[in-house]
This record gives structure tokens, C-alpha cells and sequence, in this order.
């Protein structure tokens, strides 16, 4: 995601203003009928990236880090997979088993950590 120097600046700016509207909001929030948040009082920004890792009854979703890159992977036997499960490629099978591996989701880390530092 290369962009120029005038439109990083824009974006900036335009995040800087939706901030400050959640905090006038989050203020507000604190004398009025609202619920908390999960975890806070505060307004919950959007998730970046799914970073749990979880082992349930069709497979392993786990996350994996390589050359710049992190990946929600899941990994299933054959038996239990989910027929539902989105994934970016095609699941790939590991050789002599009934296990296979299938990525959900790919950014770089470069990609992240920048929407990290904008959003916080």
C-alpha cells in the first residue's frame, strides 16, 4: 500500500479527526444509558487482525509469522473439516496424513503494525 506523501498526511489528519470525535464520545458516553465496552469504558476500536489461537473440535486456528508476513492459519483432519470455513487459498494436505493446512486471512507486518500506530 505506497502512497504518496500528500495522501499519507490526508489520511493522517482524517484519523486524528475521527479520534478526537471518539474521545468527545467516550466523555459523553460516561453520563449516559450506554453499556460499557468489553474490557473497557472506553469506545472499542475495530479488531486489526484475528489474533487468537484456538484448538476446538473440527481443527487448530493458530497464527503463523514468515518473512514479513503473519497468517491466520487453520489446520484440520480431513474428517472434521468445517465445510463453511473461508479461506484465501486452497487447502493444502500434508503429505502421508489426513491433515491439511488452509490460510484464513494474510497481511504483512508492515500492514499491521501501520494501522496500529493510526488507530491508536
Amino acid at each position: 500500500h505506497d502512497y504518496d506523501e500528500k495522501t499519507q498526511k490526508e489520511v493522517k489528519a482524517k484519523i486524528a479527526e475521527y479520534q478526537a470525535e471518539l474521545h468527545r464520545l467516550a466523555g459523553e458516553k460516561k453520563n449516559s444509558d450506554l453499556h460499557p465496552q468489553l474490557y473497557s469504558e472506553n469506545i472499542v476500536v475495530p479488531c486489526l487482525f484475528n489474533s487468537g489461537c484456538a484448538i476446538g473440535k473440527k481443527g487448530i486456528t493458530c497464527l503463523e509469522i514468515d518473512q514479513g508476513k503473519i497468517a491466520l492459519i487453520h489446520w484440520y483432519d480431513q474428517n472434521k473439516r468445517s465445510k463453511s470455513t473461508y479461506s484465501e487459498s486452497e487447502p493444502k494436505q500434508i503429505a502421508g496424513t489426513s491433515f491439511y493446512r488452509t490460510v484464513l486471512k494474510t497481511d504483512t507486518l508492515d500492514y499491521l503494525f501501520t494501522k496500529i500506530k493510526l488507530l491508536s
